[in-house]
């Protein structure tokens, strides 16, 4: 049977990770400081950067002017805790629209939110990224995936492009 304290555990862990997705897709870039801890170490695309450098970082690829709109879903949270530490791995869903010389282009991101947590005298904070090497039995079997853009004016009586 599950306690009341893992439960509570396990719902502010789902709060950091939805927090993280709501800092982003508001572009709440201050928000990060009390999501993270201050020692964070987050790793993009084999990258590993300090707060300050993630938070420089995703302000400049979100905030580009090309950038029209994008939302972070979050789902199938996991999340196994341990002594004041916790993982946690999502699945996210991120569509993306992007302005381009031939118009507003849409583009589906799927990734994953892979991260280590401890419980501070602040509450439950994200300590960094997950590296998939750790938890093996977590290593997906990709690390995201984009599907080509599509126009955003699309002629639906066009037939579908053909899959390859």
């Amino acid at each position: 049977m599950t306690s009341a304290a893992e439960l509570a555990d396990r719902l502010a862990i789902q709060r950091n990770v939805g927090d993280y997705a709501d800092a982003l897709d508001l572009k709440h870039w201050d928000l990060l400081d009390q999501i993270f801890t201050p020692d964070a170490r987050i790793s993009f695309g084999g990258r590993s950067m300090s707060l300050s450098e993630t938070k420089a970082w995703l302000k400049r690829g979100l905030d580009d002017p090309s950038v029209r709109g994008y939302l972070h879903m979050v789902g199938n949270l996991h999340i196994t805790l341990r002594n004041g530490e916790a993982d946690s791995i999502a699945h996210v869903f991120t569509p993306i629209e992007m302005m381009t010389d031939d118009g507003v282009r849409l583009g589906f991101n799927g990734l994953w939110f892979a991260w280590r947590h401890v419980l501070t005298a602040q509450g439950w904070r994200i300590a960094g990224s997950l590296d998939h090497w750790t938890r093996p039995d977590w290593a997906p079997g990709f690390y995201g995936w984009v599907t080509p853009p599509y126009s955003a004016a699309v002629d639906w009586s066009d037939p579908l492009p053909e899959m390859r």
